[in-house]
C-alpha cells in the first residue's frame, strides 16, 4: 500500500489557507498514492476556542471539505480532520452540537466518517466543552489490498481509559492490517519517546501496522502557548519502524507500507530522540519563530537585566529569528551593580547584537519627586521615595513603560523573560517587563532547569554565549531592586517545590510526606542532599512556596504574558488555578 503522510501546519482559523495546502498535496500525490492522510482538524486547526461554538464557522469548514472533494479526490483515499455537526445539530438552548471528525474521501464524495470517541479533558484540553463523543461505530476501508481502520489521537491512549479501542477494532475486524491515527498532539519534553512506545505496544499486541500522522504548528488557549511537534511515524506489526518524520517542520512523504514485512533481526533499535535539553530547545526555537512570523511581527525585543533568564531568552531570540530581527535593551537604575551590567555587555558581544542602554533612572527619579511632592501637599510624614517597595515598583514598571514605547519605535514585540519558579512564587511586580510581552518562552522551566539548559546551549554552540558565571554559581541570582538586592531563595529547594506544586498538584502535607519517604520527583532535586537538610528547614521552604503560589501569585500570572507549555501541566490556563481559594494544603 502506497501511503502519503502529509504532516502539514494548519493555521488556526485559516480555513482557506489550510484547504489550499490540503488541495496542493492531493493534486501532487493522488496519482501515486493509495491513501493520503492529513492531521486531526487539518481544515480548521485544533485550538479554535469559541469559533467551535459558532455555527457559521463549522458550516464554513464543511464547505471547505466540499471544495476538497469536488476537484481533487480521485483514485486515492484521503483522510483529513474537521469539525462536523452532530445529529441533532442543536441543543434545546440553541447551542450547536459538533463532533471531532475524520473524513474519508474517495472518488468525489465522502466515503465515510469517524467521530472521535475519547475526548481529552486534562490540563489545557477541553474537548468536552466543544465536542460530543462519537457513537459506537468503526470506520474501515480497503486500500491497496489491505483492510484499514481509523482512530483519532486520544482514542489510542488506552492506558488513560478503561477501553482499548485499537484492540476492540482488531477483535471486530480480524482482517484489519493497518490503523491510521490522525493527531494534533502537543509537545512536551518526554512526549515523543512515549508516543513511540505506545505505537509499538499497539502494533505488537494487536498485530497491526500503525500510521500515526501528527500536525506541526502552534496554537494557544489565551494564557498558554502550545507547540505541536509533528514527528509522525509508520510502525509495522512487528514493532519495527517503517518511517520517522522530522519534528518542528512541515513534511510530505510517500512510502510503500507493508504492515507484515518482518525485519531481519526483529524490531528496529530504539531511535535516538536526543537529550531533554535538545528537545526543549528545538520546541522553543520553533515556537518563537512561528509566534513572530504568523502574525507578521518584524522584531523581537528582549530586555537584558544581566541575569540568566534574560540572557537565555536573548540567545533564543537570536537563534530563532536572526540577529537582524532582535533588539536588545538594558534599563539600568542606581541599584544595578557593575557585575550584571558587564554580563549583559558580554552577552550582546557574543551574540554580535547591539545592546541599547536606556536607563530607567531619570524616569524613576522624576516620578518619585512628583509622588513626594503630592505626599507633602497632604501633610504625609513618610515619603514614597523612602520606601524600598515603592522605589522597586517604580523601577520595575518603569522599565515596562519604556519597553512598550520602544516596541512602537522598533516595530517589535517584547519577548518576556519570566521563568516557572518566579511565576509560581510571584517574584515579579505586576506588569514587570520580565513578565509582559508576546509570550514567555521559559515560563514553564524552573530556575534549576534553566541552569541545565544554559550549560547545554553553550556546549551545543561550542561558544560561551551565556556567561558561565550565571549558571555555575559564581554570580548569584539578583533582582537588584531597592528592596531586594539578591533573590531570597535557595533555588535548589524552591525550584523543585514549585514544580511539585504546579505540575503534580502536591499540597504542603504531600510534600512533607514525600520528603520523609524520599519520594520527591528526582528530576526536580538532582542533589540528593535535599534529604539531609533539617526537616524544619524543608517545611519552612514548602510553607513559603505554598503561600506565595496562591492568590496574588495566580493573579499576577493571569495578567502576565502567555506561557509556552513544555511540561504536561503548566502554570496558566493549563493548570486552571483560581484566585479566590482558602485551601491551605
Amino acid at each position: 500500500m502506497r501511503i502519503t503522510l502529509a504532516q502539514i501546519e494548519p493555521i488556526t482559523g485559516d480555513l482557506e489557507g489550510n484547504t489550499r495546502r490540503i488541495l496542493e498535496v492531493i493534486q501532487q500525490h493522488d496519482a501515486d498514492s493509495d491513501v493520503i492522510v492529513f492531521p486531526e482538524m487539518a481544515v480548521t486547526g485544533y485550538n479554535c476556542g469559541a469559533d467551535f461554538e459558532c455555527e457559521e464557522f463549522v458550516q464554513d469548514a464543511w464547505e471547505c471539505i466540499e471544495k476538497i472533494i469536488a476537484p481533487a479526490v480521485g483514485r486515492s483515499f484521503v483522510l483529513a480532520g474537521a469539525p462536523t455537526f452532530a445529529s441533532p445539530m442543536h441543543e434545546r438552548n440553541g447551542s450547536i452540537r459538533i463532533h471531532n471528525t475524520a473524513l474519508l474521501m474517495h472518488e468525489g464524495k465522502v466515503a465515510g466518517q469517524y467521530h472521535k470517541r475519547f475526548l481529552a479533558n486534562d490540563s489545557h484540553h477541553e474537548d468536552r466543552k466543544y465536542f460530543l463523543p462519537g457513537p459506537e461505530k468503526i470506520l474501515t476501508f480497503e486500500a491497496g489490498g489491505s483492510l484499514c481502520g481509523v482512530l483519532i489521537c486520544e482514542d489510542i491512549w488506552a492506558h488513560d481509559h478503561e477501553r482499548d479501542l485499537a484492540a476492540e477494532m482488531k477483535l471486530a475486524c480480524p482482517g484489519l492490517s493497518t490503523l491510521f491515527v490522525l493527531n494534533y498532539s502537543y509537545f512536551t519534553s518526554a512526549k515523543q519517546p512515549f508516543r513511540m512506545q505506545l505505537l509499538q505496544e499497539h502494533a505488537l499486541r494487536n498485530r497491526l501496522g500503525m500510521v500515526y500522522l501528527n500536525a506541526v504548528g502552534i496554537g494557544d488557549i489565551v494564557k498558554n502557548i502550545i507547540c505541536y511537534d509533528g514527528g509522525s511515524w509508520a510502525v509495522r506489526a512487528d514493532g519495527s519502524i517503517a518511517l520517522r518524520m522530522p519534528e518542528f517542520e512541515e513534511a510530505v512523504t510517500t512510502i510503500h507500507f507493508e504492515p507484515y514485512a518482518l525485519q531481519c533481526g526483529g524490531t528496529e533499535e530504539w531511535p535516538d530522540f536526543g537529550n531533554r535539553c535538545s528537545r526543549l530547545w528545538a520546541a522553543m526555537c520553533y515556537t518563537t519563530r512561528r509566534m513572530y512570523d504568523i502574525p507578521g511581527i518584524a522584531c523581537a525585543q528582549v530586555h537584558v537585566s544581566g541575569g540568566l533568564d534574560s540572557a537565555l531568552v536573548a540567545v533564543l531570540a537570536v537563534k530563532a529569528l536572526g540577529s537582524d530581527r532582535v533588539t536588545l535593551i538594558t534599563n539600568p537604575s542606581r541599584y544595578n551593580g557593575e557585575e550584571l551590567l558587564a554580563t549583559g555587555r558580554k552577552l550582546a558581544e557574543a551574540l554580535q547584537t547591539p545592546l541599547h542602554v536606556v536607563p530607567v533612572q531619570n524616569f524613576s527619579e522624576s516620578l518619585l519627586l512628583d509622588m513626594d511632592a503630592d505626599a507633602r501637599r497632604f501633610g504625609r510624614s513618610s515619603l514614597p521615595s523612602a520606601m524600598g517597595m515603592v522605589r522597586s515598583t517604580v523601577d520595575a514598571v518603569g522599565r515596562t513603560v519604556i519597553g512598550l514605547a520602544e516596541c512602537h519605535y522598533n516595530h517589535a514585540a517584547v519577548l518576556a523573560t519570566g521563568n516557572h519558579t518566579e511565576n509560581v512564587l510571584g517574584w515579579a511586580n505586576f506588569h514587570d517587563i520580565g513578565s509582559i510581552g508576546l509570550f514567555q518562552p521559559i515560563g514553564d522551566l524552573t530556575k534549576t532547569e534553566l541552569f541545565e539548559l544554559a550549560r547545554w546551549i553553550n556546549e551545543h554552540y561550542d561558544q560561551e554565549l551565556i556567561p558561565a558565571g550565571l549558571y555555575n554559581g559564581e554570580i548569584k541570582p539578583a533582582a537588584e531592586l531597592a528592596d531586594a538586592k539578591e533573590d531570597p531563595f535557595d533555588y535548589a529547594l524552591v525550584s523543585g517545590i514549585c514544580a511539585e506544586i504546579i505540575r503534580h498538584r502536591k499540597t504542603r502535607r504531600g510534600l512533607y510526606r514525600a520528603w520523609r519517604e524520599h519520594t520527591l520527583t528526582a528530576d526536580y532535586f538532582p542533589d540528593e542532599g535535599v534529604y539531609d537538610i533539617p526537616e524544619a528547614l524543608w517545611q519552612e521552604n514548602v510553607d513559603m512556596c505554598w503561600k506565595r503560589s496562591r492568590t496574588a501569585s495566580v493573579f499576577k500570572c493571569a495578567q502576565a504574558a502567555p506561557i509556552l507549555i513544555l511540561s504536561p501541566r503548566s502554570r496558566g490556563f493549563s493548570s486552571r488555578e483560581t484566585i479566590i481559594t482558602r485551601y491551605k494544603g
